[in-house]
């Protein structure tokens, strides 16, 4: 018998069992197969994750849950609101620091933003911490536009602490081309061609470089040129200066190769 075939399943207490016994693959193998109501699966969602402090069951069963009801609107019962459902998911991505999920809900029902601000804010702050300072700057805009008197409301920190964070954001996220970043090399190498230095993150990223390491880049290395100065290695990395771990295996975010003839500089090679 499938647990959610039965009523079993909205006591807390049954619902726990269920949950210590069966895996997160078992647990959608039996939503999937099951006739359950997709709102009860929903207040499922709740009962994992408010009451047994279970967010990857709680994940499982609000994904599941919307899934349905986005497939059929028609089935949503008077007092339920998917919404309520989104932000608890979006809250369950943000501390399992799946920011990527996070923002693309956020992106599809952006009304999570106005219903809790807090959560943006606290979503925005982890990517600055992580550099995505690209993706961190819209969500701030957006909770900093509201009425202050939301914000003071909603929001857990002073509005002068976000504006803070906002300006940090706003330096950070300016960052369009390789000078921008701050540069490291050994004076030997001078002087440093100018089409380098001017190289916009767009012609990098069609080298196969992704978005998320340049908006996480901070400085760059020249550490080789060749001979005959045509080629130029340049390691990126996470940090304002990175000379106390340039000597770490693995502490670059990326090496970009630069191939430069007759004052032309194109991208040769990129490895992350």
């Amino acid at each position: 018998m499938n647990f959610f075939n039965t009523e079993q399943f909205k006591d807390t207490r049954a619902l726990g069992w269920y949950l210590s016994n069966h895996s997160g693959e078992e647990l959608a193998a039996d939503l999937r197969a099951s006739s359950c109501d997709p709102n009860d699966v929903l207040t499922t969602g709740d009962q994992a994750y408010f009451m047994l402090k279970n967010r990857a069951a709680a994940r499982i069963l609000y994904e599941a849950g919307l899934r349905t009801l986005d497939a059929r609107p028609d089935l949503v019962a008077e007092d339920i609101n998917p919404l309520l459902s989104r932000r608890n998911l979006c809250a369950i991505l943000v501390e399992n620091e799946s920011f990527d999920g996070a923002l693309k809900l956020i992106s599809a029902s952006p009304d999570i933003l106005q219903l809790d601000p807090n959560l943006a804010a606290i979503l925005a702050y982890k990517l600055y911490e992580r550099g995505a300072y690209q993706q961190a700057r819209p969500l701030l805009e957006r909770v900093l536009q509201m009425p202050q008197s939301v914000v003071s409301e909603k929001v857990r920190v002073p509005l002068n602490s976000l504006q803070a964070l906002y300006n940090a954001i706003r330096a950070k996220a300016s960052v369009r081309s390789l000078r921008d970043l701050n540069w490291f090399w050994n004076p030997d190498v001078e002087p440093v061609p100018d089409g380098i230095l001017s190289m916009g993150f767009e012609a990098l990223t069609k080298r196969g470089l992704p978005p998320r390491v340049l908006e996480r880049a901070r400085s760059a290395v020249i550490m080789q040129v060749s001979n005959d100065r045509k080629m130029w290695f340049v390691f990126l990395y996470d940090r304002d200066d990175p000379s106390g771990i340039m000597q770490r295996e693995n502490s670059k975010l990326c090496s970009v190769s630069f191939h430069h003839r007759d004052g032309n500089v194109q991208v040769s090679d990129v490895h992350c």
